[in-house]
This record gives C-alpha cells, structure tokens and sequence, in this order.
C-alpha cells in the first residue's frame, strides 16, 4: 500500500454493487488515498432494486446502518444510492459521502460527486475528470513493468457504459494501443476511441476483419 493520505483510525466503506466497471471506481479512489477499506456489495431485493436510485433501502439490509459508522463512503452504480443516501442520513456531518458517475438523483445530499467530462451534470459538489478514477495507478503500472489491460471479460453484462469508461481510462494509462474492428460490428465505440486517440502516438496496430494488421504513426 502506498503512504496513507488520511488520518490512522480513519473508516472507509465501499458500497458495491456486484458489478465489475463500478466497483473499480471506488476501489481506485481509496487506493489513491492509501486508505483501508471495507467492501460491502448491496443486492436488494424486488421491488427495492426497481426502485433504485429513488426508492428506500431494502429492509434485509438494515444492519448495514448499525453504528459504528463509517468516516468515508463511497458508492458507484444505481443501485447503491439508496444505501449512500441512508448512511449520509444516519450520520449528517459525521460521514462524507462520495458517489462516483451520476447518481440521477438526491445529488445535493452527497458531499462529492464524481464525474467523467462526458457527463452533463455540474455542481458546487461536483469534480469532473476526463475518465472515472480507476486503480491502474503509475506505480502499479511500472512495478508490473508490463502489463495487458484486455477489455474482453466475463465479469461485464449488458450495461454498456461501465466497460466503455474502464476502456478510456485504461487507453489513457496505456502506452501502446491495439485495436480490433469485427467484420460484422459497425463498432461506434471503438470509432470513437479511435478517434480519441489516433493522435496521441499510443497506436500501433488496427486490425480490421480478416485483413493484416496496420500500423499507425
């Protein structure tokens, strides 16, 4: 862990919801701070998962809000408003409230609210960054000397923006970028991050169907 930017004695709570591009937000937050951190994954049941982010917080989970509560709590994904939301409620003040992306709602209760530039939403509470934060920090990078950042896993589902923001923030940590136009896709986001970084000199290869790679640069 690298030096700890916040005071010893210092609780984090990390809201959770299961998804991979969501979490990481918040796990590369309180990596930056050099913070222990406790993740907790909310699942609410129906109708309280409908209802996010405007609805109650499942009652299952109640004894999450048991005290002692935590200094620093940071959420990502829909689903977790309602939690973020109950926490700031139990403990004013006391804990500072983070969400990560655009909450769609209840926004002037949350201390900090983080956003990459292509969102619209602006505020006194509000930071806004070209990517979402994420954990790939130099340090880790150069300690690594080397490393993959493939964008094809199993762990994203059909929501598209998580893995669209993890790809820009890994291209931006990248030092050399491969890309890969399927023959029967019209592939608008990778369009887009062609376009985003076709001159930044990270391309080396475009690979376009069954043709031979191409070089850029």
């Amino acid at each position: 862990m690298q030096d700890a930017r916040i005071g010893e004695g210092v609780r984090v709570l990390l809201l959770g919801s299961g998804k991979a591009g969501h979490e990481i937000n918040a796990v590369g937050v309180a990596e930056a701070l050099g913070a222990s951190y406790e993740l907790k994954r909310v699942n609410p049941r129906r109708p309280f998962l409908w209802m996010s982010p405007f609805g109650p917080v499942d009652p299952r989970d109640a004894a999450l809000l048991r005290p002692p509560l935590p200094d620093i709590v940071l959420a990502s994904g829909r689903v977790t408003v309602p939690y973020l939301r109950a926490f700031k409620r139990a403990g004013g003040a006391r804990v500072f409230a983070v969400f990560l992306q655009d909450p769609r709602f209840a926004r002037a209760s949350m201390d900090l609210i983080w956003v990459p530039e292509h969102d619209r939403h602006r505020g006194p509470n509000v930071i806004a960054t070209l990517t979402s934060p994420h954990p790939f920090s130099p340090r880790r990078l150069a300690a690594a000397r080397a490393a993959i950042l493939n964008p094809r896993r199993d762990a994203w589902d059909s929501s598209w923006r998580p893995q669209v923001e993890w790809e820009l923030s890994a291209q931006e940590l990248a030092t050399c970028i491969a890309m890969y136009f399927m023959p029967t896709s019209k592939a608008p986001i990778t369009l887009l991050e062609l376009g985003l970084f076709a001159r930044t000199g990270k391309l080396f290869r475009v690979l376009t169907g069954d043709s031979k790679p191409s070089a850029l640069g």
